[in-house]
This record gives structure tokens, sequence and C-alpha cells, in this order.
């Protein structure tokens, strides 16, 4: 067997580094459609979106995460409108009814096929359930441009899902 050369000395040693607060170019390179469990309370749909920031950045290759819920709790709806926001910026066909797909092992989100789309990430400090710091995600949205109350179907009208 040939032996591997690997040389750490000019590399520092950190367990995770965290990206820090800023606007970055990313591109998605994974979608799941998934939905939390529970008995105690109501539970909504959601995209578990992951993207890489793009070359050219600092921080280049490191992974992002947001979550785009369809809760149509709070005001005004305020969740599922911001990820109706978002999906019109990726481009992103919202009129009538929506025949989307999802491999049931993996929740990868098939289509509408999001893999592969540029997005602009705004980055915040937050903190992760046990109290770690982390990379927030605090604003997401795509290269299309969007006008005014957009597609179709009231802004207020809850969507419905399977």
């Amino acid at each position: 067997m040939p032996d591997i050369n690997v040389d750490f000395s000019s590399v520092e040693a950190d367990e995770f580094s965290i990206v820090p607060p800023g606007e970055y170019k990313c591109t998605i390179v994974n979608v799941k459609y998934d939905q939390r469990e529970s008995e105690e309370e109501e539970t909504f749909p959601y995209l578990n979106i992951d993207m890489t920031i793009d070359e050219g950045q600092e921080y280049a290759n490191s992974h992002l995460y947001s979550i785009q819920s369809f809760s149509t709790k709070g005001d005004n709806l305020a969740p599922v409108r911001r990820t109706k926001f978002f999906l019109l910026t990726l481009g992103v066909d919202l009129n009538g009814v929506q025949k989307w797909q999802q491999d049931p092992e993996s929740k990868k989100l098939l289509l509408p096929d999001l893999t592969g789309k540029p997005v602009t990430a705004n980055v915040n400090k937050g903190k992760d359930q046990n109290g770690n710091p982390k990379a927030n995600v605090f604003r997401l949205r795509g290269n299309n441009p969007v006008a005014g109350k957009s597609g179709g179907n009231s802004a207020h009208a809850k969507p419905a899902y399977k």
C-alpha cells in the first residue's frame, strides 16, 4: 500500500468556523421538504435549504442553512408569505395548484428543482438550540425581482398542502 503524505503544519486547528455576519452569494445544493411530528401542537411543512457560499468570497464552499416555513401562524401569515416571496425570487411558478415531488426516503424536494439556483443570504450571529454560536440566515432571496403583492391568489389566503 502506498504512503499518503499529509501536512497540517500550516493549518490552524478549529472545531468549526462560524461564517461571520454579512451578505453572501450562494448556490443551493439541497432542499428537503419535511414536517415535524407532534401530538401536542399543530405543525406545518417546511423547506430545509442547504446552500454553499460561492467561490471568490471568504468562507467559499462553507454551508449555510435556512428553513422556509409553510406555517400560517403569526401576524398576517408572515412565515408562509416569506416562503412564497422566496420561491418567487427563485422563479418558481406559483400560479394555481402546485404538483411538487419529493423522494420519500431522503425527503429531498425533486420538483420544483431548486438545486443549483443562485441565492443571496444575509447572515447574522445566532445561537443553536444548545446556546452555541452559529451563523443565522435571516434573509434569503433569489435573483428574480418580485413586484408588489405577488402571485395570483391573495397573500392572506392559507395554502393547501398534503
